[in-house]
C-alpha cells in the first residue's frame, strides 16, 4: 500500500514513458457549479445526466465528466468540450488516435463523493477505488468472488484488518478487470492478487506476464489500485483545484 502526498496542480504535468499519473478529486458539486459544467459534455453525457433520480448523484456524474474532460484536455491542449471519446465493445471509454498523438491512455473510477483518474502511455490501464467498510459483506462475498488462494489467505488474518486487506484484493482485481476492458467475461477468481496489509501488491497467478499492479491510499478510509501491463511504472499523483481545471 502506497500512502504519499497529493500535489495540486493546475495544469497537467507532462507525463512520460514509465509513468503513471493518478489524479483525485472531489465530486462534490453545487447546483451552480454543475450548471457552470454543464457546457462541456457532450449531448448523450447530457442525456444521460437527466436521467438520473436524485441530484447529488446528477451533479456527481456531471463533476466527474467535467473534470475527466478538462484534465485530458490539459495533456492533449485541446479544449474540452472538443474531445469525442470512443467506446470498446464493452463500454471502456478511449481517445480517438486523431485527437490523441502521443497515445495517452486513461481509466477513471469514483466512491461515493471521490473520483480517481489514471494516465499513462502504458497501455492497457484500469484504475478502481472503494471506501473501505467494516460492513463489507465478509466471507460470503470474498467466497463468491475471490480466488481459493485469496480466502484461506483473508481469513488467516486478524478480524481487525480483514477489512483492509479485502478491499486491497477488490481493487486490484477490479482494476486489473477494467485494464482489460472486457467486463463480466473476466472471472474474479480466475486470477490471484496479493491482499495482506503491508505486502507488495502483485499478481500471484492468472494474469499472465508482464502485468504489475500499484496500490494506493486515495484518501483516508479509501482504498485504490492500477493495473497496468509493461515495465514497472513510476506513480505520480496530483489532486486538481477544487473547481478544477481553468
Amino acid at each position: 500500500m502506497l500512502s504519499v502526498p497529493w500535489q495540486i496542480v493546475t495544469i497537467a504535468p507532462p507525463i512520460a514513458p514509465g509513468e503513471i499519473h493518478i489524479w483525485r478529486y472531489s465530486l462534490e458539486l453545487s447546483s451552480a457549479h454543475a450548471r457552470d459544467a454543464g457546457p462541456l459534455l457532450s449531448p448523450d453525457e447530457l442525456e444521460r445526466a437527466a436521467r438520473f433520480h436524485f441530484p447529488v448523484h446528477r451533479n456527481r456524474y456531471i463533476a466527474g465528466r467535467s473534470q475527466l474532460r478538462k484534465t485530458l484536455g490539459s495533456y492533449l491542449q485541446v479544449a474540452p468540450a472538443s474531445i469525442d471519446f470512443a467506446y470498446s465493445e464493452f463500454g471502456k471509454p478511449a481517445i480517438p488516435a486523431a485527437q490523441n498523438p502521443e497515445a495517452i491512455a486513461f481509466n477513471v473510477s469514483h466512491s461515493e463523493d471521490l473520483w480517481v483518474l489514471a494516465v499513462s502511455r502504458t497501455q492497457p490501464l484500469g484504475i478502481d477505488v472503494e471506501r473501505i467498510r467494516s460492513d463489507f459483506g465478509g466471507e460470503e462475498v470474498a467466497q463468491a468472488n475471490f480466488a481459493p488462494g485469496e480466502f484461506r489467505e483473508l481469513l488467516s488474518l486478524p478480524a481487525d484488518i480483514r477489512p483492509q486487506a479485502f478491499f486491497n484484493c477488490w481493487t486490484r482485481k477490479e482494476a486489473y478487470v477494467k485494464a482489460l476492458g472486457a467486463g463480466l467475461q473476466i472471472p474474479l477468481d480466475s486470477f490471484e492478487v496479493s491482499l495482506r496489509p503491508g505486502d507488495a501488491p502483485r499478481f500471484l497467478r492468472g494474469a499472465g506476464t508482464g502485468w504489475n499492479l500499484l496500490s494506493f491510499v486515495a484518501t483516508e478510509g479509501f482504498q485504490g489500485a492500477v493495473a497496468y501491463h509493461g515495465v514497472e511504472a513510476r506513480g505520480n499523483f496530483y489532486e486538481a483545484p477544487r473547481n478544477g481545471f481553468t
